[in-house]
């Protein structure tokens, strides 16, 4: 009897492990995820010279995926500005949300 109950408890924990493992590595790769699409937009911005509608595209993306994108643009002919990206990491098996903020500068 106290071997069944010893295999119970470590499967029980066994399981416990491998799902808080796959909820961190979904919100690690959530947040991956928004970073490479911020990045990915920084370059579009910076290309374009910061057009206003490489930036409205831009933020319909990030809308599209969940994402609120802002855009900041200072100058006149050199622009340069700043975006930053607010997302939403997960982690379901602890009841964990997060929102998260990450900025890049443009030049």
């Amino acid at each position: 009897m106290d071997t069944i109950f010893k295999a119970f408890i470590g499967v029980f924990f066994s399981l416990l492990v491998t799902f808080l493992g796959v909820g961190v590595l979904s919100a690690a790769m959530d947040a991956q995820g928004a970073y490479r699409f911020l990045e990915d937009c920084g370059r579009r911005l910076e290309a374009s010279n910061l057009s206003d509608e490489v930036a409205e595209a831009c933020m319909d993306d990030a809308a599209s995926r969940g994402y609120v994108l802002e855009v900041s643009a200072y100058g006149e002919g050199d622009r340069y500005g700043r975006a930053t990206l607010t997302y939403e990491i997960n982690v379901p098996i602890l009841g964990m949300s997060q929102t998260l903020e990450i900025g890049k500068d443009l030049t």
